[in-house]
Formats: structure tokens, C-alpha cells, sequence
């Protein structure tokens, strides 16, 4: 398998994952840590085609209240079928 490079001026996806807390202590190895132990909720930043999509646990662009308003109205709508 052929991995790429993290470059200037190349785009990439990547997540930032804390490690410093209640669920990855204590840690064997950091690939142990990740395997095992690590979450989704541990994914602090992700980065798309070189774009931050969440920093800080905050998806940019994305106002979620009006998101769970629309996982609402559909939750309704299937539910009527």
C-alpha cells in the first residue's frame, strides 16, 4: 500500500484526536491507544481536501439546531409512511 505526503500546498484529510483524557489513559502504545480505546468523540478537528471542516468539536458552516430541525421534519415525515 502507497501512502502520500503531508506537504506544503497539498491537500489532505486528516483528524486531530486528543489523547489526554479519562477514556485513552492510561495508554500502552499510541497505536494500542488508538485502537482500542480511542472514539468519534475523541476527534477534536478534521480536515477535508485540505479544508477544516471542525475545529474544537465545531462543525464550520453549520448552524445545528437548524440541522436538527430538518433531522426533525424528516423523522416526522418517514414516520407518517
Amino acid at each position: 500500500m502507497k501512502y502520500g505526503s503531508i506537504e506544503k500546498g497539498k491537500k489532505a484529510d486528516i483528524i486531530l484526536i486528543e489523547q489526554n483524557t479519562e477514556i485513552t489513559n492510561p495508554a500502552g502504545t499510541v497505536f494500542a491507544n488508538l485502537v482500542y480505546n480511542t472514539k468519534g468523540s475523541n476527534v477534536s478537528h478534521t480536515i477535508i481536501d485540505g479544508k477544516i471542516v471542525m475545529e474544537d468539536r465545531q462543525i464550520n458552516g453549520i448552524d445545528k439546531y437548524e440541522l436538527f430541525q430538518k433531522c426533525k421534519e424528516i423523522i416526522e415525515r418517514i414516520s407518517d409512511c
